[in-house]
């Protein structure tokens, strides 16, 4: 393929390498950039204020290009003006436009107006977050994606902080009465200037800390917006036990400075939409460098809870990983096999080729499913159908809704099928989504299942998987089998997920099979599905509970 990043605020060449003072640059222009090149792909940075869709040869015609940010500043009118007369020069010529998404600035008075523009005249729009497609399909977003940030970060072994012991832990009290204090604990910081009023709001509490534990706090972010000042401040202010360092961004030196930390710190004011939207890099990224992490429990967290500590007080955060600096470790570790696993470049470079491969040969602007239970989708256009495969009471806009039952809690689907032998056209489906359906099967049956779902997917297409999480259920009954056993609420997280709510008091609803995560991933590789793997859960119970699995149906 031939894909053009089309980016304002990048510096350098193919031949030189960019840099970009940009996070939403590096992470979502010049890192997938270079593991699609990696991967044999025709990748290219272009200057916004340079694009030119009439002027491609043909012979040198991408299938997709890809819109990054734009923010006020003084090109922004003519910048903005430009892009859309490109976008639509690109559609002549038959170019797919793909637009990258990951703030939430559709309230903003200077954006807003693009932001919903954009969204609305490009083909599809891919998001770093679920948070965050969901706020773009509200705004008249079409297809829309969610492909993740890679990790940025060099790798290094997993360290935690450990107090003294024993007779060392007597000699440093000793000493401390005498007017040495014990070594510091080194905290970090690091991101940009309008992240830092929430670790603000965090510094009383990191001062009450440093009372018993003398603590260094790292400042890593842009000079200039007046950070400086606040840390000079509370240098002089006196606060005993603690201080601060100021120390100017680059990519280089925030990876040196979180080298010499003990504890990362990721504060998020949640009450603002903004930050509940954000991506996981500054997550991941940290527990790539071997360091652990204290962090506000921002929705993109939560498949690294286990590996990180999620909370609104920092200070049971810290307090916990100083008592326990063995299971800091384990975690961490087990925090840099996941990270390998789903936010190496080459795993988030994949997503981005399923998404732009699927771009580059499908019609992906699907027209809106009315919810009416008595309307067909007759607006759905062929080539664009999504599924929701064994919807029950779960109507979803934008898909044709299947169900074998009739209606459910008053609520009825848009298509009566049986699941097993659907009643559609070979390759007719750009997405199947099956939420809590493949537990309904029997083993011996679910193989020739998924073979039939596959016919109806398009080359490209993605089937994605909900179901509960075998490990998650046997460990949950384990814990308290005599809580854990009960058929109401109290088996939720264990007993439903071996037999189904037996509230619904209907065989349909009962489960027939489970899954681990491994044993799905093989099942659907062994049904001829490609790029296999798990994904953080997004409807019902979520994780851990529950598990997503998502295969795409391969191109030839």
């Amino acid at each position: 393929m031939i894909i053009h990043w089309i980016v304002y605020g990048v510096a350098g060449s193919e031949e030189t390498g960019y840099s970009s003072t940009l996070a939403s640059n590096r992470y979502r222009a010049i890192l997938p950039v270079h593991g699609l090149k990696a991967l044999g792909h025709d990748a290219r940075i272009v200057d916004m204020a340079q694009w030119d869709p009439m002027a491609y040869p043909a012979d040198e015609l991408p299938q997709v290009v890809v819109i990054g940010k734009l923010l006020p500043g003084p090109r922004f009118e003519s910048l903005q003006t430009r892009l859309f007369d490109g976008i639509q020069a690109a559609r002549r010529r038959g170019i797919k436009v793909l637009a990258d998404i990951n703030d939430d600035h559709f309230d903003h008075p200077l954006l807003a107006a693009y932001w919903a523009a954009l969204v609305r005249a490009a083909d599809a729009v891919v998001t770093g977050s679920e948070a965050m497609a969901e706020i773009v399909r509200r705004h008249g977003g079409g297809k829309v994606f969610v492909v993740g940030d890679p990790v940025a970060a060099p790798y290094a072994e997993p360290r935690a902080y450990r107090r003294e012991t024993g007779l060392r832990h007597w000699l440093m009290r000793v000493l401390s009465t005498m007017g040495f204090p014990p070594p510091p604990l080194r905290l970090i910081w690091y991101g940009n200037p309008t992240n830092w009023p929430s670790l603000i709001e965090w510094m009383p509490q990191l001062a009450r800390l440093a009372q018993e534990q003398p603590l260094v706090l790292t400042v890593v972010s842009r000079a200039g917006a007046g950070i400086e000042q606040f840390v000079q401040g509370f240098n002089s202010a006196g606060n005993a036990g603690a201080k601060m360092v100021f120390r100017e961004w680059s990519e280089a030196g925030q990876w040196e400075a979180v080298e010499e930390a003990d504890l990362v710190l990721v504060p998020a004011n949640l009450d603002k939409q903004k930050n509940t939207v954000k991506t996981a890099n500054r997550l991941v990224d940290a527990l790539q460098s071997g360091r652990f992490v204290i962090a506000a429990p921002v929705p993109a967290y939560q498949p690294l809870f286990e590996y990180a500590w999620l909370g609104l007080d920092p200070v049971a955060g810290i307090r916990w990983a100083l008592d326990n600096p063995e299971k800091v470790l384990d975690k961490i570790q087990r925090g840099q096999e996941y990270v390998q696993a789903h936010h190496s470049l080459d795993a988030i470079t994949r997503r981005w080729v399923d998404v732009l491969g699927g771009l580059s040969v499908n019609e992906l602007r699907t027209r809106e499913v009315t919810n009416h239970a008595d309307a067909a989708p007759r607006s759905l256009q062929p080539s664009g159908w999504r599924l929701n495969l064994g919807c029950g009471d779960k109507i979803l806009p934008g898909y044709v809704n299947v169900d074998v039952a009739s209606s459910r809690a008053g609520k009825t689907p848009n298509l009566l099928c049986d699941l097993r032998h659907l009643c559609l056209a070979d390759s007719i489906a750009s997405e199947i989504l099956a939420i809590h359906v493949i537990e309904h099967f029997w083993r011996w049956e679910v193989e020739a299942v998924l073979r039939e779902w596959r016919r109806v997917l398009q080359p490209g297409g993605r089937l994605i998987i909900e179901c509960p999480n075998l490990v998650s259920a046997c460990e949950t009954l384990l814990a308290d089998p005599d809580q854990a056993a009960e058929q109401d609420a109290r088996g939720r997280m264990s007993m439903w997920v071996f037999y189904g709510d037996p509230a619904w008091r209907d065989p349909l609803m009962t489960h027939r099979w489970a899954y681990t995560p491994a044993s799905l991933c093989r099942l659907l590789e062994g049904q001829g599905y490609v790029n296999v793997r798990q994904e953080p859960a997004q409807f019902k119970s979520r994780e851990p509970r529950d598990m997503r699995v998502v295969g795409v149906r391969p191109l030839s």
